[in-house]
């Protein structure tokens, strides 16, 4: 590669490097968060089972 255009192919490809982590980075962040919203939502059934599992009020516990 000439020397001349060195500087400026290495700065496009830091740019596109700095581009794609930064995708990268929020696109796993939003994953985190989905998890962790999850999981939320599945000790929440698991609290609720286990408050209804010794009820004897089937009105109540059974929807």
């Amino acid at each position: 590669m000439p020397l001349k255009v060195n500087e400026e192919t290495w700065a496009k490809f830091k740019d596109g490097v700095r581009t794609f982590n930064r995708n990268k980075n929020a696109y796993y962040k939003d994953l985190k968060k989905e998890q962790y919203t999850n999981l939320q939502k599945k000790l929440d059934l698991i609290k609720i089972a286990e408050d209804n599992k010794d009820s004897e009020d089937t009105a109540v516990t059974t929807p």
